[in-house]
């Protein structure tokens, strides 16, 4: 069984090959010109997850094993979704409703098999058992609880450390939820609450750096990553627009619906709710043409939307609402599932164009560095020890000037600036999707060049591979 090829399940099985055999010791050999350490590309938690759940089950395929992931943690976001709803509203049947909403809405399933990485996906299901830890320390102040939520967080970020904007709102939610006085219609120790938070989530992920070490943070904020931009400049952006607008939208919809529900668990939900609309416009402000990135905090939207119209749903009966919102879910997730060109979520064969990995594979002798791009670089080391100029976590790559290159031979015109990134990285051969290619994302922009700058060795279905060594 398989993913589709746009899919970054593939990334964390080539990470678990080769940690099956080596381990995480050292830098890894197939990414980022062998610059990176391993224990960058991932936490330790779901490779060994793997890893034994493969072998118990005497799987053929580490694929096979993150199916049955995806499926436990499901489950577990499902219960731990229940249990948080009912502790927050202290009502079984909404807790119920909410926990029916979440099993049908798609977008999930569908982001969690065609777009996102296997990591996140497991982090984000167990995240709601962070919120009842949270909201347990809260109420009850006690030592034991601030211990048991800063492990847990800690068990979060060792399985995906990109996790930090969900706890960050998730906590903020809370927040709010437990400063708000219903009587004096204000919020009381609001700033207490923060300090208190503030504390569990450095020390959780400051436990974290144990494995990832200091420099892996550092790595990450200075990466152009994040819209084109470092961390830094992504966090000074959005600061300028969460000055301008978060303010005046908070208060407005603190006041007004505070006012009218009365209701912490509507506070809660829609602090949630509007923190991962503005995120996701700031997102599609970034770059609008990219919509597998902006669509990343739809997973979040759908559970925000399930808390509040289950709330709605419980109170008000409203049935019309939420299945014409359900169905708006479901044209929104056709619609981008359309745009994948229909793939099948579950394919019993890898992508079609896997016999190009294979010769590349096959001529690159696991020795010579190659450039590829789109999906074929999460694919090509889940089957094969190939070394290559991009990888699969580029967020976390050390080696600075891969990136530029990997631009120059996507996009650039000039075959005198590809020769000289060519030289400077040591490439030997270069697999190049054309239009025709069933790669999904046709990267090269300029396929003529090519032709001046290597020998075409062979051919198949719209891919091509260069021996650029050969023409020097």
């Amino acid at each position: 069984m398989y993913p589709p090829q746009t899919s970054l399940i593939p990334a964390i099985v080539a990470i678990t090959r080769y940690i099956e055999t080596k381990g995480f010791n050292g830098n890894y050999p197939y990414w980022y010109l062998g610059t990176t350490p391993t224990n960058y590309l991932t936490g330790p938690l779901v490779p060994q997850t793997l890893i034994f759940i493969k072998k118990i089950f005497n799987l053929q395929t580490f694929f096979e094993a993150s199916y049955l992931l995806i499926l436990t943690s499901f489950i577990v976001s499902f219960v731990g979704w229940f249990i948080l709803v009912r502790a927050l509203t202290k009502n079984s049947k909404i807790a119920i409703i909410t926990t029916g909403f979440l099993v049908v809405f798609p977008w999930r399933y569908f982001y969690s098999l065609a777009l996102s990485d296997l990591s996140f996906v497991v982090a984000r299901n167990f995240l709601p058992f962070l919120l009842i830890f949270f909201l347990k320390y809260f109420k009850l102040n006690h030592k034991k609880y601030f211990l048991i939520t800063v492990g847990y967080l800690t068990f979060l970020v060792l399985i995906d450390p990109t996790i930090f904007v969900d706890v960050m709102v998730s906590f903020l939610a809370l927040s709010v939820f437990i400063s708000w006085n219903k009587a004096k219609k204000k919020f009381v120790n609001f700033i207490q609450k923060i300090k208190k938070g503030f504390l569990v989530i450095f020390l959780g992920y400051l436990l974290s750096t144990i494995w990832y070490r200091p420099e892996y943070w550092l790595t990450i904020l200075t990466n152009p990553s994040i819209g084109g931009v470092s961390g830094f400049g992504a966090f000074l952006r959005i600061f300028d627009l969460v000055k301008a607008m978060m303010p005046v939208l908070f208060a407005i919809v603190i006041v007004y619906f505070s006012h009218r529900f009365r209701s912490r668990f509507v506070l809660f939900t829609l602090v949630w709710l509007f923190s991962f609309l503005f995120l996701s416009a700031f997102r599609f402000i970034s770059d609008y043409d990219f919509w597998q990135d902006w669509s990343t905090w739809i997973y979040e939207l759908e559970i925000g939307t399930s808390l509040l119209f289950a709330y709605i749903f419980y109170k008000k009966r409203y049935f019309v609402v939420p299945v014409c919102v359900l169905l708006i879910a479901y044209v929104v997730t056709l619609f981008f599932y359309r745009k994948l060109g229909m793939p099948r979520l579950i394919s019993p064969e890898p992508p079609a164009y896997m016999n190009s990995i294979e010769k590349l594979n096959k001529l690159a002798e696991g020795n010579n560095f190659v450039f590829i791009s789109g999906s074929s670089v999460w694919w090509a080391n889940a089957f094969y020890d190939v070394r290559q100029v991009r990888g699969g976590v580029d967020r976390v790559s050390v080696d600075r000037g891969w990136s530029k290159a990997a631009w120059v031979f996507r996009e650039s015109p000039s075959v005198d600036e590809t020769k000289e990134y060519l030289d400077d990285l040591g490439v030997d051969y270069v697999l190049v999707h054309s239009e025709w290619s069933s790669e999904y994302f046709h990267d090269f922009k300029h396929l003529a060049k090519w032709e001046a700058l290597g020998q075409k060795i062979w051919s198949q279905n719209g891919d091509t591979i260069y021996n650029y060594e050969v023409s020097n």
